[in-house]
């Protein structure tokens, strides 16, 4: 009898993990690319430009999301950010100024973090792709520091809509 009551109860286990499965294995992802660059601990210096390369995307309305993790040490309340993509048609780049809020009007950093690193994310736009190629983002600072320091990493988003 227990051996009977053992299997029906793994029966139960079992099917709960399969309905599991195939209510989580139906969702189609949204996120299409994902990355980060790293910049070096001196700083980023004003002529450096980050570039991101993503695969070919469908036809489809996507949406460029840049994010930035700053450190306690970031000098300013906000950061500009010249925001460069070819994401319509792989071949005309059109180019955006963006700018991130890091701190309220208190001086308290804004971002998720805690300690010495803060992230940051700002939505740059929505975007109908047409017959795309390999789609670029190329991101570079307009502060006017020639060497911007505090800034720990640049990321890339993007979803479908």
């Amino acid at each position: 009898m227990k051996n009977k009551k053992w299997n029906n109860r793994l029966a139960q286990r079992m099917a709960r993990l399969l309905i599991i499965y195939l209510a989580t294995s139906c969702v189609e992802e949204r996120t299409v690319y994902h990355d980060f660059s790293p910049l070096p601990d001196k700083g980023w210096m004003k002529k450096d430009t980050l570039v991101f390369q993503t695969e070919k995307q469908p036809p489809s309305i996507l949406n460029l999301f840049v994010e930035v993790r700053n450190r306690y040490d970031y000098p300013y309340k906000e950061l500009y950010l010249s925001v460069s993509q070819n994401l319509q048609d792989s071949i005309h780049f059109q180019t955006d100024t963006i700018q991130l809020v890091l701190t309220d009007s208190s001086g308290n950093w804004t971002g998720k973090g805690w300690g010495f690193l803060y992230s940051s994310e700002k939505f740059v736009k929505s975007v109908r792709t047409l017959n795309g190629g390999e789609c670029t983002v190329k991101i570079a600072s307009v502060m006017k520091d020639s060497l911007l320091q505090g800034i720990n990493d640049i990321g890339v988003r993007i979803e479908r809509q």
